[in-house]
């Protein structure tokens, strides 16, 4: 969504930092799971955690700035929350069972990674 949203945007660097940051939470999730170590699954999904939190600033930003309207800014902020929150229950889960799951399934509203059984969002 957020990479659509600022496609056609001019401003280049802002542009090309929030694509990054977006891309960058899932990119992690993947890295971190083919380490097949949950010690290093977990350190890569406190990273995309950390990716998700920059894209919430870059969202406040963006409207700030003119580039997203008052709903817009609510939606991609609801997103990234959401997204943040499945992580940090994701970590907590390996933590809990200490080691890494040994197969996760993908929320099909939210398509973030969850340990089954899912815990989808509510959209």
């Amino acid at each position: 969504m957020i990479y659509e949203k600022f496609r056609n945007s001019t401003d280049w660097g802002f542009r090309d930092q929030i694509q990054r940051a977006a891309i960058s939470v899932s990119s992690n999730i993947a890295e971190g799971y083919e380490r097949q170590r949950s010690k290093e699954f977990v350190r890569f999904l406190i990273i995309a955690k950390e990716s998700a939190g920059e894209v919430k600033s870059m969202i406040y930003l963006a409207h700030r700035i003119g580039k997203l309207t008052k709903d817009e800014r609510d939606h991609f902020l609801e997103c990234s929350s959401e997204v943040a929150r499945l992580l940090q229950g994701l970590i907590r889960s390996i933590h809990a069972n200490s080691g890494t799951p040994t197969s996760l399934v993908l929320c099909p509203l939210c398509t973030v990674l969850c340990v089954p059984p899912p815990v989808y969002c509510e959209r």
